[in-house]
């Protein structure tokens, strides 16, 4: 199956592209970093999802940028798992109940702590 990765920058005025992108890559699921969106939300999250597909987004609680969100296949029947926060990461954990059981995590390691966690 197909997977997306994007590295958004803002979803905001580019919802049609990522829905696009799906669409021509036959993408199951694609995994965004960086959407921009708060708690708030901004863009509807809704006009990335084609026909047939959910979005699970994760948002920051505080500061600016960041933020990861799914788009993934209904057929795969996801389900939002909690996960431990981590200082300076970014994540969504799921369970993709389809044939098999798989487990998705979508990690962003926001770019001040990548020194720290990477070290050389």
């Amino acid at each position: 199956s197909p997977v997306a990765a994007v590295y958004a920058r803002s979803v905001v005025n580019k919802a049609p592209l990522v829905q696009d992108l799906i669409l021509c890559e036959e993408a199951d699921l694609a995994c965004i970093t960086e959407t921009w969106l708060g708690q708030e939300g901004g863009v509807p999250l809704s006009e990335m999802c084609p026909d047939g597909f959910r979005v699970m987004h994760q948002p920051r609680v505080q500061g600016r940028g960041g933020r990861v969100a799914v788009i993934i296949w209904e057929s795969l029947n996801p389900h939002r798992i909690p996960a431990s926060e981590v200082v300076g990461c970014e994540s969504l954990l799921l369970r993709l109940d389809s044939r098999v059981q798989l487990g998705l995590l979508l990690t962003y390691l926001l770019p001040s702590c990548v020194a720290m966690a990477l070290p050389l």
